[in-house]
């Protein structure tokens, strides 16, 4: 690429000063942000990223449908329409400064941590990418002196059509506010084992893979894109504790 082009040239970086950071390896880029600058318009969605393999965005943001749009105020500025976390149920409340604690633009990977995301509740992320893979670790961690157990649900939507060894039934919604009552055809498996799902596109498969704990339940669910007639299936991974992490990846293959 010729220096000055204003085009990418394909090497992972980030802005500290408005926490975004982008990684790229062979035909695949994640674009991560993990904090905010302010308030004002800003989704709930701190330490969500976005998938592009090839030629498209496979998991991409939502983005918004219009500011005066049902479908805006009560999905796509929610928490839970985006590749990230939810705490006991709720939007995300707060809207914190981030931290990039490790970047090593040679390897693809970026550390990433803010503080108070919930009330005494900061999240952790940490993503490397590999040209066919990403490699991601999620951590729900409590401030010093912070008590209680909580229930943490654990979110990524892909483009494509979804398979999985799993054994969903068909269930409600797992919650009723905050987007949770415009999931659709919403399915639970309960794995304590290492699990994986794919969604198939027309010339690529993306599959999840997460390492299994006890008492996990996982949601299957179609949610909106940035239309009311553009959907995905997504993943909810729900866990309950004081603290959680979560280890999964996300790997690809392409045709032609």
């Amino acid at each position: 690429m010729r220096a000055g082009s204003g085009l990418p040239d394909g090497t992972s970086r980030y802005d500290k000063d408005i926490y975004f950071a982008q990684l790229h390896a062979g035909e695949a880029s994640v674009f991560l942000k993990y904090g905010y600058v302010i308030e004002g318009h800003a989704h709930a969605d701190i330490m969500d990223f976005e998938l592009f393999v090839k030629d498209e965005i496979v998991s991409r943001d939502p983005s918004n449908s219009g500011y005066g749009s049902a479908l805006f105020r009560e999905w796509q500025r929610k928490t839970i329409a985006h590749n990230s976390l939810m705490v006991d149920r709720r939007n995300q409340p707060n809207r914190p400064n981030g931290r990039m604690d490790r970047f090593d633009a040679q390897r693809n990977l970026c550390a990433v941590s803010a503080d108070d995301v919930y009330p005494g509740i900061g999240f952790a992320r940490t993503l490397r990418l590999e040209a066919d893979r990403l490699h991601d670790a999620f951590e729900v961690r409590p401030a010093a002196g912070h008590e209680g157990v909580h229930e943490f649900d654990w979110l990524f939507h892909c483009a494509g059509a979804f398979s999985s060894a799993l054994a969903f039934e068909p269930c409600d919604p797992p919650g009723v506010e905050d987007g949770y009552s415009l999931m659709l055809e919403t399915a639970r498996c309960d794995v304590d084992g290492d699990w994986e799902a794919v969604w198939t596109l027309a010339d690529k498969r993306v599959t999840l893979r997460m390492t299994g704990e006890a008492g996990t339940v996982v949601y299957l669910f179609k949610g909106y894109e940035h239309r009311l007639d553009k959907l995905r299936w997504g993943v909810l991974v729900r866990r309950t504790g004081r603290e959680a992490k979560y280890l999964a990846t996300y790997s690809w293959q392409t045709e032609g």
